[in-house]
Formats: C-alpha cells, structure tokens, sequence
C-alpha cells in the first residue's frame, strides 16, 4: 500500500513542476505557465484523490451528537465526479448536485450544493472501500460523522437484503 501512494506523490510532484515551468514567447517576455490546479484543482491529472472519483459512495451510518443511526439515510449515496462536481441521492434518484474540492494537505473536502443549501466542510479518513467524512464547525452546520462504502452503483431499494449489506 505504501509503494502506490509514494509512486502517485511522486507522479504528482513530477506533474506539479511540469505545469509550473516557464516558456518564452517570440518577443522574449518570460511567462509562468498557468498550472492546472489554479484554473480547476479537481482535474484528474491533479488528482491525489482518485479514491472519491472511483464509483460513487453509498451511505452505511451517521453518527450525530453521540447516536448512532444507520437507518436514518438507508439508501443515500453520493458520487463524486473527476469534473468537481457532485450528485448526491436517495435509491435511485438524484436529489441534489453541487461542486466539490478536496485540499490533500489538509484532508478538507467542502461541498457546495447548487441551489439554496449552505455548504458543508467534512475532515477526510479512507481506506480501501469506506470513506468517512468527519463533519467540521466550518458552516455551523455539521455536527455528525458520516460513513459511506464504496459502491458500483445507485443503492436499489427492491434488492435483496444481502446485496445491501457490506461488502
């Protein structure tokens, strides 16, 4: 686990510097060129995070102000698009979309819902196929922790129940 997360560092430094280097136009002026991360930091080749991009992520258990719920969002799922934006739904239907970025250095992910809803902060932990967002005072408005697992596809709400069990 440890020689695929030091080879895409190392890929990512060498990207990073790639697209930070100077070129000189035919009038001798010097220019920075632009580096991806500026224009979209959630472009796939900036992406030390390729772990929320791959299959969407269904919703296993919130825990909010000590109390554990799993059936409070049975069916709930998020998907994370390579884009920077998000779709996030219950069963089959989507019931919201937004943008989402992800700071690697500081393990923040924020999410801005289109529309009306306030932005929420959640502090980032991952392994293999769980992802748990930890929710930060940010907004003001995210007292929980939230588990998801990996998932191929939207949650079906006629499947049988060891389908939806985990995997």
């Amino acid at each position: 686990m440890l020689i695929p997360v030091l080879v895409m560092n190392i890929l990512f430094s060498c990207k990073q510097e790639a697209t930070t280097s100077e070129t000189t136009s035919s009038e001798g002026d010097t220019t920075a060129l632009s580096s991806p991360s500026t224009e979209n930091p959630n472009l796939v080749a900036n992406m030390p995070w390729t772990f929320l991009t791959h299959q969407l992520f269904r919703h296993h258990v919130t825990v909010t102000s000590g109390k554990i719920d799993p059936e409070e969002r049975k069916g709930h799922w998020i998907d994370f698009l390579e884009n920077g934006k998000y779709d996030y739904g219950v069963w089959g239907d989507k019931t919201q979309e937004g943008t989402w970025s992800y700071d690697d250095q500081t393990k923040l992910l924020e999410l801005k819902p289109s529309g009306n809803e306030n932005p929420s902060e959640w502090r980032v932990m991952h392994k293999d196929n769980n992802l748990i967002l930890i929710g930060t005072a940010t907004y003001g408005n995210n007292p929980q922790q939230v588990q998801w697992i990996r998932h191929e596809g939207r949650p079906d709400k006629n499947a049988k129940p060891a389908e939806d069990e985990d995997q």
